[in-house]
């Protein structure tokens, strides 16, 4: 077999492998926070606003995530917080919807707080629902934020769009 021919099979191989690993990461990334769809949670009745609240910790450039707050109601339902049932998303959420230490409050807490009071009124939405559709809302509306500092609240409409008044 000629130099040639050698190098372009040695290449071939090369490429291959790196479009299958790089497929694999996709697919792992993808399975990181699963998405969630606009009609897999209901808004309730009301279909009101939510608020994608948004925050710097102390110290801190980067947005994290404070909350999901329904405009429509606090504490609608009686169901804990089961941190079980998020452990697949758990990495995503302690870096990007963490307790700020200023907070003096671990992140299981604040987690189980942000369920019990927001989570709740979410009709028909499971915990990993809830907590991976604030993840995804993050990553779109985090520029919203651009040359704020401290907190940034962004109303979203019933279809997860920014609203029109702010």
């Amino acid at each position: 077999m000629s130099a040639t021919i050698s190098k372009m099979l040695l290449l071939t191989v090369a490429l291959a492998s790196s479009l299958m690993f790089a497929s694999a990461v996709s697919d792992v990334q993808n399975k990181l926070v699963a998405p969630v769809k606009a009609n897999d949670v209901s808004l309730g009745t009301d279909n009101t606003d939510l608020v994608l609240a948004m925050q710097q910790c102390e110290g801190v450039t980067a947005w994290t995530l404070h909350g999901l707050w329904p405009n429509w109601g606090t504490d609608c339902t009686s169901e804990k917080f089961d941190i079980s049932q998020v452990a697949s998303i758990e990495a995503n959420m302690t870096k990007y919807w963490m307790s700020c230490p200023e907070y003096n409050q671990s992140n299981e807490e604040f987690w189980s707080h942000e369920w019990s009071k927001h989570g709740t009124c979410l009709h028909g939405a499971s915990q990993l629902q809830f907590f991976t559709l604030g993840l995804q809302l993050l990553q779109k509306y985090t520029s919203t934020c651009k040359g704020l500092s401290g907190t940034c609240d962004t109303c979203l409409t019933p279809s997860y769009t920014v609203c029109s008044r702010r």
